[in-house]
This record gives C-alpha cells, structure tokens and sequence, in this order.
C-alpha cells in the first residue's frame, strides 16, 4: 500500500474509495501471491497510469482531427539488454532498433532476427517520413505486415517483435493497447472520485456501513428468519399431533 501510494498522484490518496479501486483492479489474483506478482502489478499500474493510457488519448485525438495515425508497440526484450528481466521491454528501448545498432555485429551481438526487426523499424519509419505511410516502399510496393491505421472505430496497432515470438502466439495486431485498464483510469475513476469529491469521512462511513449492511446483513437475517419459519412450522406441527 506505501508503494502505490508513492507513486499516485496526491489527489487520488484523498479518497480512500479511489485508492482501493486501484489495489482491487491491479492486485495479483494467482494463488500463491508471490513478492514479484506485486512488483509486476506496481509495473503495470504505473506504466498505464503514466504512459499507456495517455499515448492512447493522444493518438485518438490525432485520429479524430484528421491526421494519419499510426500506433506501435514494442514488446521485444532485446538480448543486448542489461537490465534486470524483471524490468521486461524498458521505455524507448526501440530507439536502439530504429538507428540500427543492431546491424554493428563488430560492437554488439545481436541475433539475426533482432537485425531483421532494426530493418522492419528502419523501413518503416522512413517510409512513413517520405510519404506519410509506413507501409509504402519507394518503389511503390507494400511492406509484407501492413501496419493498420489507428482509428476510433478500429483502434488496431501494430506489435512491433522478432518473428519467434510471432511463432509463439504473439499477435501481430493489437486492439487498444490495454483497453480496459485505460478504461479505469480515464473513466471509471474520475467519476468515482468526482461522485465522493463533497463527501465527507462520516457521511462515507455510513454509506460504507449501509453498503454492509444492504448486501451482508441483511442477508443473514433472512436466512435466519427462513429458519426460524420452518423451525415454527415443525413446532407447531408436533403440538398438533401431540409430541409438544
């Protein structure tokens, strides 16, 4: 809890409903709960606080004012990386692919299908400078994997990877990315909060303790009420035969 509430922002630690929508959207649910599942929910948690769900509003609103969008994402953790595993593909580790450093086979090792992927990402990125398109070659042909405008309709990006990991059920277009999670943060939780924003600490104990009350207590208490009715019902049927 004192890590997620490092790395929020202050307004969202003002309501304790907002913060335990966060733990209950991000927490780990495979059993058993191991220290790296939290690490890995802190990871996602911030990455789509932070990154993710921003990129994708960004690119939404290119889309809907007319501009050419095109979205990737790069998921290739690169064999040259020196990074803990843990940390997976780190923020604008691509840049690496575009500028070809992995064709310098006399200062690095790469493999060969991470210089084919620095020639998909040097292709496309200097297709899409000449002509607006990524897809489109100089001599007028199309990259094999056409890469898919993003749109409000389609939302379809591109997973930027080597051809293994293709191989190994990764999809080479992605609708979102992370849709629902993004979902939470830039609708779900603002409306949350703005629904508890006047509310004070007393006024949210209650409604808490009527909430408990609405779906547990209550409950319970027709559950025994049903009981107490049968167990009058047997009661009352044994006086008439006379056993009471």
């Amino acid at each position: 809890l004192r890590s997620i509430s490092n790395l929020l922002p202050r307004q969202m630690l003002k309501a304790p409903l907002a913060l335990a929508s966060i733990i209950h959207e991000y927490e780990p649910t495979e059993l058993p709960i191991k220290p790296s599942d939290w690490l890995n929910a802190l990871d996602k948690m911030l990455g789509d606080l932070q990154f993710t769900c921003n990129v994708n509003e960004i690119a939404l609103a290119n889309s809907m004012n007319g501009g050419d969008t095109y979205y990737y994402y790069f998921t290739h953790r690169a064999t040259q990386q020196t990074w803990p595993e843990w940390m997976g593909v780190l923020h604008g580790y691509e840049i690496n692919f575009i500028f070809g450093e992995p064709l310098n086979t006399e200062r690095f090792k790469y493999t060969k299908e991470e210089q084919e992927l620095s020639y998909r990402f040097m292709r496309y990125w200097a297709n899409f400078a000449r002509t607006g398109n990524p897809n489109k070659n100089p001599d007028g042909t199309y990259t094999a994997d056409v890469w898919p405008m993003y749109t409000q309709a389609s939302m379809q990006y591109i997973n930027l990877t080597v051809e293994s990991d293709y191989s190994a059920g990764a999809s080479r277009i992605g609708v979102g990315p992370r849709r629902k999670q993004c979902s939470f943060w830039k609708k779900l939780l603002p409306n949350l909060m703005a629904a508890v924003a006047d509310t004070g600490d007393q006024v949210m104990r209650w409604k808490q303790e009527m909430y408990r009350w609405e779906n547990d207590y209550i409950v319970d208490w027709q559950l025994y009420f049903e009981q107490y009715k049968k167990y009058q019902t047997y009661r009352y049927a044994d006086s008439e035969n006379g056993q009471c």
